[in-house]
């Protein structure tokens, strides 16, 4: 997950700032990903049925069926916040596979939609929705704020990574990983808003 949004974030940075040394980059980072794969690395996934077990762990896919019950049952605002890993093995008795597990139902959407419903997913789409609509005005702006609109990017792409990697993790739940969202949000909004004060100036 964390190099699939590595990748992604390169690509869409060499997009932004129309520059193509992010995209090299990402492409000699892929390179040098296959060619350096540990031999442990390649007989685990030789073990692994399908691509889908490979890319998600046998484990994940039980937590995010789990979650999706904890969602079903309780759909407009979740099990309660902190509550997953209370509320995990009621609804991991049907399948009886993984039957414990921590905090995290490593995808921090099915995870914030189990605890908090899809009224405080609704609320956090509501929150991307504004960053990329802040990210959007710098990079229309980049020949009137260039530094603005290349900070942006930056952030924008780190943002995105976040978002990806977010698929396979709970990050917004760990307390290591909150903090970096949070941070990409505050200079994210911060960097538009200067661009715009110096856009009317």
């Amino acid at each position: 997950g964390g190099f699939l949004a590595f990748l992604v974030s390169l690509l869409l940075l060499g997009v932004w700032l129309r520059h193509w040394a992010p995209p090299m980059l990402a492409i000699l980072a892929a390179v040098m990903q296959v060619l350096t794969v540990p031999p442990a690395v390649k007989a685990w996934t030789a073990t692994m049925p399908t691509m889908v077990h490979q890319l998600t762990e046998p484990g994940r896919l039980t937590y995010w069926t789990v979650a999706l019950e904890m969602i079903k049952a309780h759909p407009i605002i979740g099990v309660g916040v902190n509550s997953f890993a209370k509320a995990y093995p009621t609804y991991e008795q049907a399948f009886g596979q993984f039957p414990d597990i921590g905090p995290y139902a490593h995808n921090q959407y099915l995870h914030l939609a189990a605890e908090c419903g899809l009224l405080g997913l609704a609320v956090f789409l509501g929150v991307l929705v504004c960053l990329f609509m802040a990210l959007r005005r710098r990079l229309s702006q980049r020949t009137v704020a260039p530094f603005e609109a290349a900070v942006a990017a930056g952030l924008g792409a780190g943002l995105v990574a976040y978002l990806i990697n977010g698929l396979v993790e709970s990050s917004l739940f760990y307390s290591r990983g909150a903090p970096v969202f949070w941070l990409l949000v505050g200079l994210l909004m911060a960097t538009d808003a200067v661009g715009r004060r110096s856009a009317t100036a």
